[in-house]
């Protein structure tokens, strides 16, 4: 369930490390902690060779999922004159075997190139460079031109390549104090970065300057948790450290049990804010309605049935089903061999309801080594292992559907389970699939279809849908962490019905 989640922490840790830049030394060396325990090590390196500075931010880290420890290292490179122009970026993410390399540079005419590397054929695209981009020399630039003269503030749009979007960010500098590096007492200054994350709304981290703008210390709150970002010496940084326990920790209790999920035609849930500021991003969708009373979220979850009676490849002009048709990194439902297996799951049958009530059956018998030890994998990628959780379900199961005509979408958010790592009666990060037939969308989870509950029901609390892409999960950093629910109401007792 909770494995995407330290995707994101990865994600959000680059962003913080090269947010207000760092001295030209050539490199530094940073411990990572997550609530006061070592789990990594950063590194950062800035050199200028032939008039390009190229920055780059490397993190190691290691998360526990029931006792099985997933190692995730990322390399993020960012390439500009050195007047700080973006000229391109090297980005390398490995999640336990999987590894996956994109480069872009941006062209002549404004468009950036990308090039991705993986699992299944190298792909390219362009997309326009978004205006007004900064990458890590010019904020580092822009960061010294400020200053760090207490109430200072200013904005920038930062370009994050692992969602390949510009993040809009605002710095405020504070007070300069006495900051503890691992008992090293150090006057440095404050400065607060808020990145607003698509989908995710505003995280905030503290970081800690010298007088040259180098950032000695980062603090994050993040999913309910707090990571530190410590400079220290290359040996403290490098050593040995045991891995924190991810998913325990971020379980959400449920106020009562819940008998017979599937069976329910609805639940309303009332989600409670754990602090006052908190803002909760809850999408409308087929499947549910959010309204809010008294600083209380409702939110109603009633699963659509679909129906027979309507034939794919889907020929309509829905502007989003025909974007949950295309193929990406993750879905590579244009691949000859996720073609051929879709065509197996669903059989003879023409109808789409038909075909993909047929995969989804088919993706729970598919994946037969269901455990956490896979850090992330693609469709293709599962296609091959045939192994994996709830995400490798949900990303096959969309693939299949989308290869066949029929959109699909994967939805992330949060799914009631009665026991999950020795937790009873439960809300866990899950991750599961959508299709768009008769014009709207009906819930699919190949992941619980084969547990005997069947596959999508009221249990399923949606935070985010899209093409199974980093970008689409960006909304479990602005909500988990940041409420419980407060009370669960079936059908037969609700307000709503």
């Amino acid at each position: 369930m909770v494995h995407r989640r330290s995707r994101i922490l990865f994600l959000v840790l680059i962003s913080a490390v090269v947010t207000v830049g760092a001295a030209e030394s050539d490199r530094h060396y940073f411990a990572v902690l997550l609530d006061g325990k070592k789990i990594g090590h950063a590194e950062h390196s800035r050199v200028v060779v032939d008039g390009e500075v190229r920055t780059t931010e490397r993190m190691h880290m290691t998360i526990s999922r029931m006792g099985i420890p997933i190692r995730m290292e990322v390399s993020d490179t960012s390439i500009e004159t050195v007047e700080g122009r973006p000229l391109g970026f090297e980005l390398e993410q490995k999640l336990s075997l999987i590894t996956t390399r994109q480069s872009g540079r941006i062209g002549a005419d404004g468009m950036l190139e990308v090039t991705t590397k993986g699992v299944g054929p190298e792909r390219k695209k362009r997309v326009p460079w978004p205006e007004g981009a900064m990458m890590s020399e010019g904020l580092r630039l822009l960061a010294m031109q400020k200053g760090l003269r207490p109430g200072t503030s200013y904005s920038a749009k930062m370009f994050n390549p692992s969602v390949m979007r510009a993040m809009d960010t605002r710095v405020e500098v504070g007070s300069k104090g006495a900051v503890d590096l691992f008992g090293r007492s150090v006057r440095l200054t404050e400065v607060k970065s808020s990145f607003l994350f698509p989908g995710a709304g505003e995280v905030t981290s503290t970081t800690y300057v010298d007088d040259e703008m180098a950032t000695l210390k980062s603090v994050i709150p993040i999913l309910g948790m707090e990571i530190e970002i410590v400079s220290c010496a290359q040996a403290y940084a490098l050593a040995d450290f045991d891995a924190a326990e991810l998913m325990v920790q971020l379980l959400l209790p449920s106020p009562v049990p819940l008998e017979d999920v599937g069976d329910l035609e609805a639940i309303t849930y009332r989600l409670v804010p754990t602090t006052d500021n908190t803002q909760l991003d809850i999408p409308v969708t087929s499947n549910q309605s959010v309204r809010t009373e008294d600083g209380k979220i409702l939110v109603t979850v009633r699963p659509l049935r679909g129906q027979p009676g309507h034939s794919f490849p889907y020929r309509g002009d829905n502007e989003a089903a025909l974007k949950a048709l295309e193929s990406n990194v993750y879905l590579q439902c244009d691949d000859d061999r996720i073609k051929s297996l879709a065509r197996e799951a669903a059989g003879q049958t023409e109808d789409a309801w038909i075909a993909a009530q047929r995969i989804e059956r088919f993706v729970a018998g598919y994946i037969v080594s269901k455990d956490l030890t896979v850090g992330y994998a693609s469709a293709l990628e599962t296609l091959e292992s045939r192994q994996g959780d709830c995400t490798e379900h949900a990303l096959l199961c969309t693939a299949l559907c989308r290869s066949l005509g029929i959109p699909a979408e994967v939805v992330v958010g949060i799914a009631y389970v009665k026991e999950f790592a020795g937790a009873p009666n439960s809300f866990g990060g899950h991750a599961w699939t959508r299709v768009f037939i008769e014009d709207q969308w009906i819930g699919l989870d190949a992941a619980f279809a084969g547990t005997g509950r069947g596959g999508y029901d009221a249990g399923h609390l949606a935070l985010s849908t899209g093409g199974g892409e980093p970008a689409d999960f960006f909304s479990l950093i602005g909500t988990l962490g940041r409420f419980e629910v407060a009370e669960v109401v079936p059908l037969s007792e609700s307000s709503d019905q």
